[in-house]
Parts: C-alpha cells; structure tokens; sequence
C-alpha cells in the first residue's frame, strides 16, 4: 500500500506526502520506504485530563 500511494504521489506531481504515524514502529516502517522524520507531533484525547467519561454519566 505505501508503495502504492508513493506512485501516486509521483504520478500526480506532488512535491511531498505527509503522513503521521500512530506510533514509533509504524514510524519505523514508514523509513524502510524511504520516508524521513521531520517533526515529532504531540497528540491526546479530549479526556486527558478532567473527569472520566463514566464519571460525566453519572453526573
């Protein structure tokens, strides 16, 4: 499938395909096909922090 889409990418002339890997291993396979590292983004949920979703339920 990634070699699929860097065809596309290549196909359609775009200069670059950005991708956000869910995690460290599928970042890893994301650089066995030549993609590089350019940034790391932090991400969360809405319910980081603040009351549990069981605990708005109940009120």
């Amino acid at each position: 499938l990634i070699h699929f889409i860097q065809s596309e990418v290549m196909n359609r002339g775009l200069d670059n395909l950005w991708v956000i890997p869910i995690n460290e291993k599928v970042e890893k396979v994301y650089e066995k096909y030549g993609f590089e590292t350019v940034e790391k983004i932090k991400t969360g949920h809405a319910f980081l922090e603040g009351k549990s979703i069981k605990e708005i339920h109940e009120g």
